[in-house]
């Protein structure tokens, strides 16, 4: 049997970019990879790599100190009713012997772990009574838990070492025990613990693997170390769930030793010596084999003695033995060179971040007791960390070498600034020293946002290695065509990765610059005419633009959609440029910006102006408000209100003359106002005085009085005495129409037509008649038009009164007068009888109204 090493090892790397140094080295391993366990490695960060030669020792050379990688021993104990019968274990030597083995493993391997696993018809112990006690998962043994496994000179939470708790919870007193089925044990020894559930009695082996295998996957220590030690005197029966012969297929179980407690002359029963058989071709570890059962009528010493000669022994036992492979990173050699180095055919890298590397190292060994062979490995860990300035560490070395030299050359000239009138550049690789079978490039611009392309150099006749590549400024890159696409605004970056160590990095990054490019840095809308509508527009620029770069510059421009500019010309002015616009996106002047006017400039490259940055420049708004609708409202007393409409809002007007008017006939007037409120692009002025006409009339043209100082919300006044004319519509104040019927047209000696009708201006009646008087409800200030047409019962025309025929208006009484002299159309009286005369009146736009009503004739 032979004592199986195990270390885990780790090689941690510190994330690395760019390495500023000429210098770059291996690191190398000079004394036992085994010495190193758990350490903590200081490289200088010039170090890249773990060297491909690494060195193994003689396994006895290693093993220097045997208790390095210490036992994980379980100790599975029956503790059913049957351990009390005389011939079994009633003295408990289970219990005493197991505490005696702690002991002296704690003098002789006080890093060793030991736990407990008692079990009855499920597993003894309680997690109720002590904190570090174990419940196995999906509560499978219902309550019962198991002691996991403690090292032995490790201090827990307590304030106890591993080897006291496991002491106190073993200590024994003789005792009677009650089975609870009738059955009493009188002065025989258990342990002075008890769970506080019930604790019923039976067999149940599996609770016992069960947390046997569960304390093992909670522990670091390598599996080739994991031991059990299974103490019983009878078989398998009550399990609280499955099938009860279960831990006789030995699965996932590791090294065994059995000891079974009969009366003297019996053997082992079937189950345990198939389960022994079971555990030693289970496959968990080499070790399996050793897996071993003994039977014995146990007293406290026979149990000891057996314990420390045939089972503890062969699990501390020294070998020696030599290496014949070793695998770092599951990278296996089996080429011994000097000094039983081991030769890789590549370096092992340090990667930018941390990186766990095994070293496992097989060995040949021989039992220097038996001479009997075998095999057996060990396993490494340490951490290097790569720090500035940190010394070589004890027993290791450093292979150094100097890096090749990477350049960006134009015209054979190497450049620190790329600019873009170099469209091909040439990458230079001096290998220096040495020697390379090819070498890779990888291009890319600033952190790789855009493109990446790979370029393979070619040896040139000087030794150095040399490619050509194209670039372009452009955010839409396409990787893999060969052209290195970049931002105006960015690097050009070249970097060799050695492809056996990541860390070998040589990164070159060069600034792009523009040797010149325009920047548009503002744009404005103007009204030059004062229509209301945008006929110019200005755009600020960093630089001026020659006559060839002018319209490329232009095909660049999207002006708004929604204004549907057309440009008629340009022009270079101071600053900038102008654009001659005409407006078509609407008939109604809109002077205020939006968040819609938004001018945006494509970018790219210009044959003389260099580069033209892309922008998106908000039109600013240098636009003066204009009139776009005004309303006259009539009062009852002579009072008017202007209402005016602006093609934006506008601040609050304080002029009294703020507009301009003027006749159809070209004849100009002004008002005095005086403002009265205002909302939105709506203001109302009160009509103080009308100075050049008698009236405001339909059609008048209204516009901005210049002087006045009118201006929107962001103070630009309308200056421009040519501003837009809006027309007046004068909108007379509401109002009804009284109507009377005076006279009977065939009796005029009783019905004279009354004087007040008759020295009306203009009354062209006859003697007699009916009048129809109209009468507005108001005074008004228009003259009033109308016509009566008369109708019979049964709706015939009867008569037809209009101007020059008995109509006509009275202005001075505001009165429209229709006289009826009793014929109809033919010139004959009509009947008795009453008619329906139909009167409609005309007077402004606002005034048409058409009333109804009946007359009476007698004759």
């Amino acid at each position: 049997m032979y004592a199986r090493k195990s270390i885990v090892i780790t090689i941690l790397m510190l994330l690395f970019t760019t390495v500023f140094s000429r210098e770059v080295c291996e690191l190398v391993i000079e004394s036992c990879p085994e010495d190193f366990s758990d350490d903590t490695i200081f490289v200088s960060e010039k170090v890249v790599a773990l060297s491909s030669s690494v060195r193994a020792c003689e396994y006895l050379e290693v093993l220097e100190d045997v208790y390095t990688d210490p036992p994980s021993i379980m100790f599975v104990i029956d503790h059913s009713t049957s351990m009390y019968r005389e011939g079994f274990d009633p003295q408990g030597s289970r219990f005493t012997v197991t505490t005696d083995l702690i002991t002296m493993l704690y003098r002789t391997i006080p890093n060793a772990e030991i736990g407990l696993a008692p079990f009855r018809r499920f597993l003894f112990f309680d997690h109720r009574n002590y904190d570090y006690m174990v419940n196995l998962p999906l509560g499978r043994h219902q309550e019962g838990a198991y002691m996991p496994l403690l090292t032995l000179n490790q201090r827990y939470p307590c304030g106890r070492l591993g080897h006291e708790i496991l002491i106190d919870i073993l200590e024994t007193e003789v005792t009677d025990v009650n089975t609870g089925t009738g059955e009493t044990f009188y002065d025989v020894v258990d342990l002075v613990y008890q769970p506080l559930f019930d604790a019923p009695f039976g067999t149940n082996i599996n609770s016992g693997f069960d947390a046997a295998k569960d304390a093992f996957s909670n522990t670091d220590n390598s599996k080739e170390n994991h031991f059990i030690i299974f103490l019983s005197d009878g078989e398998a029966n009550r399990p609280q769930y499955g099938n009860p012969r279960e831990f006789v297929a030995g699965t996932d179980v590791p090294t065994t030793f059995t000891v079974f407690f009969a009366p003297e002359g019996n053997e082992a029963p079937e189950m345990i010596v198939e389960m022994t058989e079971n555990v030693r071709n289970s496959g968990y570890t080499q070790n399996n084999i050793h897996s071993d059962l003994w039977t014995i009528q146990t007293n406290h010493d026979i149990l000891l003695d057996l314990l420390q000669n045939q089972i503890l022994t062969p699990i501390l036992k020294l070998v020696t033995g030599t290496p014949v492979t070793i695998a770092v990173n599951r990278t296996f050699s089996d080429t011994v060179g000097d000094s039983s180095t081991f030769i890789f055919t590549h370096p092992f890298p340090l990667q930018d971040t941390s990186t766990q590397i095994e070293m496992v190292i097989d060995y040949e060994v021989r039992d220097d007791d038996t001479g009997q062979s075998g095999s057996l490995q060990t396993k490494t860990d340490f951490t290097v960390i790569r720090k500035p300035n940190a010394p070589v560490p004890d027993g290791f070395s450093l292979v150094c070498w100097e890096r090749p030299d990477l350049s960006l050359r134009y015209r054979e000239a190497r450049v620190n600034i790329v600019h873009e009138y170099m469209d091909t550049l040439e990458v230079v690789f001096d290998p220096g020293s040495k020697e390379f079978e090819e070498v890779g490039i990888e291009l890319s611009n600033f952190e790789q946002r855009n493109d990446l392309e790979m370029l393979n150099l070619t040896r040139a006749n000087d030794g150095t290695w040399v490619g050509t590549f194209g670039r372009e400024i452009s955010e839409n890159a396409l990787r893999g065509d060969g052209t290195l696409q970049h931002r105006i605004t960015d690097s050009i970056v070249v970097t060799y990765r050695n492809p056996e160590i990541p860390l070998d990095t040589i990164r070159v990054s060069v600034p792009f610059r523009m040797s010149r490019f325009v920047e548009s840095l503002s744009a404005a809308y103007f009204d030059i005419n004062a229509d209301g509508f945008i006929d110019s527009i200005f755009i600020g620029l960093s630089d001026p633009l020659s006559d060839d770069d002018l319209m490329d510059y232009v095909d660049r421009l999207q002006l708004p959609v929604h204004r549907m500019f057309s440009v008629d010309s340009v022009s270079t002015v101071a600053g900038g440029i102008a654009l001659h616009v005409t407006e078509q996106g609407s008939t109604i002047p809109q002077t205020s910006v939006t968040e819609f006017d938004v001018i945006t400039v494509t970018g790219g490259m210009s044959e003389g102006a260099g580069y033209i940055n892309p922008a998106e420049l908000p039109a600013h708004d240098s636009v003066a408000p204009v009139i776009t609708g005004a309303r006259l409202l009539q009062g009852v007393r002579q009072e008017d209100t202007l209402v005016v409409t602006f093609s934006e809002h506008v601040r609050e007007i304080n002029d009294d003359q703020p507009f301009l008017f003027s006749t159809p006939y070209a004849q100009n007037y002004r008002a005095a106002l005086s403002f009265l409120d205002g909302e939105g692009d709506q203001m109302r002025f009160l009509v103080e005085d009308i100075r050049g006409v008698q009236d405001m009339t339909s059609n008048d043209s209204i516009w901005i009085n210049f002087e006045a100082g009118v201006s929107d919300l962001v103070g630009n006044a309308q200056l421009n005495p040519r501003n837009r004319r809006a027309l007046l519509e004068v909108i007379p104040p509401p109002f009804n129409l009284d109507v009377k019927v005076i006279n009977n047209p065939m009796d005029p000696a009783n019905s004279p037509i009354p004087d007040f009708v008759k020295n009306v201006p203009g009354y062209n009646a006859g003697p007699r008649g009916l009048v129809i008087i109209v009468e507005p409800t108001i005074d008004i200030r228009f003259a009033l038009e109308g016509t009566v047409h008369l109708y019979d019962v049964v709706k015939n025309p009867v008569a037809k009164i209009d101007e020059g025929n008995g109509a006509f208006f009275d202005e001075n009484q505001n009165r429209l007068y229709f006289v009826w002299n009793g014929r109809n159309e033919n010139g004959r009286n009509v009947g008795t009888g009453t008619y329906q005369a139909v009167i409609k009146v005309t007077g402004s736009d606002t005034v048409k109204e058409t009333v109804t009503v009946r007359v009476g004739v007698r004759r």
